[in-house]
Order: structure tokens, then C-alpha cells, then sequence
């Protein structure tokens, strides 16, 4: 089974200050199929690249650190994510996001015996993330 290690946010162990519960990343390259008409096709002619979006999803426990990473929606803070994961194999990826900016956060609600979570999404901005895979 796959094992996630060393997750850092701004170079810090998040362990005992902000549970992440899930985590999901995106990179959509947002290609758009151009279609002509008169070409007699019915599939795109071309394609149009566009900018490729990176994202980050993730959902924490609520607590005071993660609470307090809602408030860079406002003043664009970046974040830096590092983590490793390694497989069944022992063969390790190393994941780093050097500039990720709070796109979306939601204010959490909740009662004395409920569990509350934050959902923060992140942009990978200005530089590209970096994945590095190491074999065993």
C-alpha cells in the first residue's frame, strides 16, 4: 500500500496542528477542440493549447493553523507543499509545489459534537511543481 511521508507546508510539519484528511491534485491542460464548418468531419480540425491550470484540493481538520491559512484568499499568501510517497515497491515520488495561492475556502460551521473540516483549494502559480520519481 502506498505511504505518504515528509509532508511539509511552508517547509513545516503540519503533524498535530493540521490534520489533512485528503488531498487531490489536478492539472487540466484546457485543450479545446475546434470544429469547422464545411470540413464534412465531424471531429475537430485543431485544437487550441491554452495555459495549463495546477491545483490543489485539500480538506483539514479544523484547528486554529488551518483556520488561519483561509484568511490568504484575501492576501495571496504563498504556500509552498512538499510530500513523498512511496509503493509497494519502495519506489519513492517526491512531489513539490514551490507557490501555491488559496483560490477558494469555505468558512467552517458546526456544533459541540460535530466534526469540522476545512476545504481549502490551491493554484500552483508562476513556476511549475516538480515530480520526481526514484527507483528502487
Amino acid at each position: 500500500m502506498p505511504n505518504v511521508e515528509k509532508l511539509l507546508i511552508n517547509g513545516q510539519s503540519i503533524q498535530g496542528k493540521a490534520c489533512l484528511q485528503t488531498l487531490t491534485i489536478n492539472f487540466n491542460n484546457n485543450l479545446e477542440a475546434i470544429r469547422c464548418i464545411g470540413s464534412g468531419k465531424y471531429t475537430p480540425e485543431f485544437y487550441l493549447e491554452k495555459m495549463m491550470d495546477i491545483g490543489v484540493n485539500a480538506n483539514f481538520m479544523f484547528s486554529a493553523t488551518s483556520a488561519a491559512w483561509i484568511d490568504a484568499i484575501k492576501t495571496r499568501d504563498v504556500f509552498t507543499l512538499t510530500f513523498d510517497i512511496t509503493d509497494s515497491k519502495g519506489s519513492k515520488y517526491s512531489f513539490n509545489f514551490p507557490q501555491l495561492e488559496v483560490k477558494e475556502a469555505n468558512h467552517p460551521d458546526g456544533g459541540g459534537d460535530d466534526i469540522i473540516t476545512v476545504d481549502i483549494n490551491f493554484a500552483q502559480v508562476r513556476t511549475s511543481p516538480t515530480i520526481v520519481r526514484a527507483l528502487v
